[in-house]
């Protein structure tokens, strides 16, 4: 059927729906559209089955289908919902929009160039998602209460296993402090906090003077992915660190762990294992880092010498 508003009523069946397409000006309202339906302004069903189309406002109670118009609302999307302006759902399955995506409850995506909010979203893309649980977030800014992974600039949430960004804040993660010794002599100690998998690690490192060289300092950051067994747990760690014995002659030393630890109480932890550490420096001496033996690439005079070795080291966590 076909019907153009101001020339002629739409066509409807015996229920009051339209089987087939309408196009109009502004709907009257129909039942149900099953099919396609195009307004220049504003484009009204209790459901949609097909597409709802209109420059300006599409309004329909339960979506299986295409909403594409400026502004979009339904019920419930099992569909996809594309919008210049903002979309606005209870439950969605999909929706994009270059303004804002709202899902007063579930949704599986939303991709938009301003906001996303949802209370149980499955993936949001835009410059800031909201979301009470969240399983992936990427953005500028994610806020949940409870996230599997989010990557942006900021990532605040209560908890979340893997916040990727530049500041990460956990309120309901606790911030560890942590510290070991190698058995090349160096104290590492510093700051552990971040998510349930993924935590982030900010590092003062210092070693006493020895016969081959005077005491060493140095500061950095790094990555520590944890995995727990109940009282036991392994993290993978990856640290780079600014080290030097003279302000003058920076180095780089680079270090990848892998502990064992047991958690001895909530606050109170012991590790030890493996590492491998590589330092890049022009100083002569090495920082008498490297032991002898180490594996060495020596610079051409415009880069620096590369050392690399095995070594063990044990700390505590509080």
């Amino acid at each position: 059927m076909f019907a153009l508003r101001s020339l002629s009523l739409p066509a409807y069946d015996d229920d009051n729906v339209v089987p087939s397409m309408a196009i109009e000006v502004w709907s009257p309202g129909h039942l149900g559209i099953d099919g396609l339906e195009v307004a220049l302004l504003v484009a009204n069903a209790g459901y949609v089955d097909g597409i709802q189309a209109s420059l300006l406002v599409n309004r329909t109670g339960r979506l299986e289908g295409i909403q594409a118009g400026f502004f979009n609302w339904a019920d419930d999307v099992d569909g996809i919902q594309l919008a210049w302006g903002a979309n606005v759902s209870n439950a969605g399955l999909m929706q994009v929009a270059f303004g804002a995506n709202v899902a007063v409850g579930p949704s599986s995506l939303q991709l938009a160039g301003g906001a996303n909010v949802a209370d149980d979203v499955a993936f949001q893309v835009a410059s800031v998602n909201v979301g009470d649980h969240a399983d992936v977030q990427i953005g500028a800014v994610n806020v949940a209460d409870r996230a599997t992974l989010q990557i942006g600039l900021i990532n605040v949430s209560e908890t979340s296993d893997v916040p990727i960004g530049l500041i990460n804040i956990m309120t309901e993660e606790p911030a560890y402090a942590t510290g070991w010794i190698t058995t090349r002599g160096m104290v590492v100690a510093g700051v552990l906090h971040g998510g349930k998998r993924l935590r982030y690690m900010y590092l003062v490192a210092g070693a006493p003077s020895t016969n081959s060289g005077p005491a060493v300092g140095g500061a950095g950051l790094g990555l520590s992915g944890h995995f727990d067994f109940s009282t036991w747990f392994i993290d993978v760690e990856a640290m780079g660190l600014q080290v030097a014995n003279d302000v003058n002659k920076q180095s780089f030393l680079f270090s990848t762990h892998v502990i064992a630890g047991w958690q001895i109480a909530s606050r109170f932890a012991v590790f030890a294992g493996p590492g491998l550490s590589t330092l890049w420096t022009t100083d002569a001496d090495k920082l008498g880092l490297p032991p002898d033996g180490a594996a060495s690439q020596l610079g051409d005079g415009t880069t620096p010498d590369r050392y690399a070795w095995l070594e063990f080291h044990a700390g505590v966590r509080f």
